[in-house]
C-alpha cells in the first residue's frame, strides 16, 4: 500500500467542477467567492439589523470573501464524502483538489498578511442567519463586523456539518475578483470514476497528465458500497476507516 493518503491532519479539500479545476491548475489560485452566491441560503440572504440602513450593513458585508475547503478526519476522510461529490464536483464528474494545508495557510499570510483569517465552521442548532449590529454609523458597524467574525461568517446550522468545512476569509475594500496563489501546495488530484472504467484512457486524466507533472492523480471509487483510493497503477493509497472491505461474499 502506498501510504501517501493516510491521515496526517494536513490534507483540505477543494471539490470542484472539472474545467474549474483545469483554470484553478492553470492559474495555480484559488479564486474567493462572495456571500451572496453561497449555496447556503442563510448566508447568502442574511437579515440585517441596525440603527443605520440595510444598505450600509450589506456594503460592509459585501467587502468579506471566502473559499470553501473540506478538513480531513480519521474516521472520515474528506476526500469520501460523496454529497460533496455531488454537490460541487458536477455529480462526481469533476475533481478534489488536495491541498498541504500548512503550505497553502503560509501563502494566505504571505499574500493578505492581517486580512485573512483561517478557521473552520462551527456547526450549532442555534445558528441564525440574522445579523443585528451596534452602533449609529458606519465606522460602528464596520467594527461590530470584525469583533463578531466568528459568529458572523465561521457559524453555520448543523444541517451542513457533513461538509466538515474550513473557511478562508479576507476582508478587502475594493470589490475586484481575489485570488490565492498556492504555488506547491497541491500535493494530488482526484477523480472520481466507477472502477470498471480504465481510468487512464480518460479524457480527463490524459487533460490532466499534460498539466501536472510532479502532482499524482488519483481515482476515488465505490464498489459495491465499498470505497477505495487508488494510484495510477491501480494499488489502494490508503485505508477507509469503516469501509474498505466492509462487502464479503459468502
Amino acid at each position: 500500500m502506498n501510504p501517501f493518503m493516510v491521515h496526517t491532519g494536513k490534507h483540505v479539500f477543494h471539490f470542484t467542477k472539472f474545467e474549474s479545476a483545469l483554470r484553478i491548475i492553470a492559474s495555480k489560485s484559488l479564486k474567493f467567492g462572495r456571500f451572496e452566491n453561497m449555496n447556503d441560503i442563510a448566508e447568502a440572504k442574511r437579515d440585517v439589523y441596525g440603527m443605520v440602513s440595510a444598505d450600509i450593513i450589506n456594503a460592509e458585508l459585501s467587502k468579506y470573501q471566502s473559499i470553501s475547503l473540506t478538513l480531513d478526519d480519521p474516521s472520515h476522510r474528506g476526500f469520501k464524502i460523496d454529497p460533496l461529490w455531488g454537490h460541487y464536483a458536477q455529480g462526481g464528474n469533476g475533481a478534489c483538489l488536495v491541498f498541504d494545508i500548512e503550505k497553502l495557510s503560509q501563502k494566505m499570510k504571505e499574500q493578505f498578511e492581517t486580512n485573512a483569517t483561517i478557521a473552520p465552521i462551527n456547526y450549532s442548532s442555534e445558528f441564525t442567519n440574522a445579523i443585528f449590529t451596534e452602533g449609529d454609523s458606519q465606522e460602528a458597524v464596520r467594527q461590530y463586523i470584525e469583533d463578531n467574525l466568528e459568529d458572523i461568517f465561521f457559524t453555520k446550522s448543523l444541517d451542513w456539518e457533513y461538509e466538515q468545512e474550513l473557511r478562508i476569509l479576507i476582508k478587502e475594500d475594493d470589490l475586484n475578483e481575489k485570488f490565492i496563489y498556492w504555488d506547491d501546495a497541491l500535493i494530488a488530484v482526484i477523480l472520481c470514476l466507477p472502477k470498471v472504467y480504465d481510468y487512464k484512457e480518460t479524457a480527463e486524466f490524459k487533460i490532466l497528465k499534460s498539466m501536472l507533472t510532479d502532482v499524482p492523480i488519483l481515482h476515488y471509487t465505490t464498489s459495491l458500497g465499498n470505497k477505495e483510493l487508488l494510484d495510477e497503477n491501480g494499488e489502494k493509497v490508503c485505508d477507509i476507516p469503516g469501509v474498505d472491505l466492509q462487502i464479503l461474499f459468502e
